[in-house]
């Protein structure tokens, strides 16, 4: 069943709306570096999960559940938990096959129009592009009480959290070779990627989970410094648009991302 984005739109929305005087907001902007891991290269070599990276920058929406009207009140857990919800953008602008492997006889030399070059001159020459654009809701649980580090009531400036979302992502992506136009000429790609179906180039949509790990640095009574490291598998294996059917294009993409951001209180009017 195709489960229809704009209820996933909706919901991410819905997290973000103001049913309850209880509640404080907060606006983030967030940069730092996401490696790609796709059928680019060899899963578990460090190269290939590494070397592929981007810049991604958020646009984050923080809200927060709180006893109010008397910070001294019996605490729950919900004092300890903040809804976030996301716009992420991601260009990776340099995917390549970065692959360090031993050529066996006559130099695994390849037959067709390029058959002077080697299976790895060919498939060192293959690139890729993809970018991204992701739409998030998580969870984020603090080891302390939000509502006193808000109101810097507790000695630390430091309140490490792990977090826990989906995203629905919309991407875009194409495949490319040094050789020349592969479109016209497929003997410019290795020979894996040459039979029907092997590319499927242009724009999609997939869901993904993420969880991950940061911690707030608490700098003012309004303004807080955040770093987090988190992690993302998607429901697919067509982003990349590599898609042949051979043992190492098994595995869907997966992301890793570290930011560093600052987030600011927007409740002017009380105190959080």
């Amino acid at each position: 069943m195709r489960i229809n984005p704009n209820f996933f739109y909706i919901f991410i929305f819905a997290t973000s709306f103001d049913f309850s005087q209880k509640t404080s907001h907060e606006i983030g902007i967030l940069t730092g570096k996401a490696s790609l891991q796709t059928d680019y290269g060899i899963r578990g070599d460090i190269l290939s999960e590494t070397a592929n990276n981007s810049t991604s920058f958020t646009i984050a929406h923080y809200m927060q559940f709180s006893n109010n009207d008397n910070w001294n009140s019996r605490r729950s857990i919900l004092d300890h938990i903040v809804i976030k919800s996301e716009i992420n953008f991601l260009n990776s602008t340099d995917l390549k096959h970065h692959v360090n492997f031993a050529e066996n006889n006559n130099n695994n030399k390849q037959e067709g129009e390029n058959k002077a070059l080697s299976a790895k001159e060919i498939l060192s020459k293959m690139s890729g592009n993809i970018s991204m654009v992701n739409f998030g809701v998580q969870l984020e649980y603090y080891l302390k009480d939000i509502t006193r580090f808000f109101n810097q009531r507790n000695s630390s400036k430091l309140n490490p959290f792990v977090n826990l979302g989906v995203n629905y992502s919309l991407y875009s992506n194409s495949v490319n070779s040094a050789l020349g136009d592969w479109h016209t000429n497929i003997h410019f790609l290795p020979e894996k990627y040459r039979k029907e179906g092997s590319i499927k180039e242009g724009s999609g949509g997939a869901f993904a989970f993420n969880t991950g790990v940061g911690t707030r640095y608490k700098l003012s009574r309004k303004i807080d410094l955040v770093a987090q490291f988190k992690w993302e598998i998607y429901a697919s294996d067509a982003i990349d648009g590599l898609q042949a059917d051979v043992i190492e294009n098994k595995s869907n993409e997966t992301l890793t991302s570290l930011q560093f951001g600052m987030i600011y209180h927007l409740n002017f009017n009380k105190n959080i």
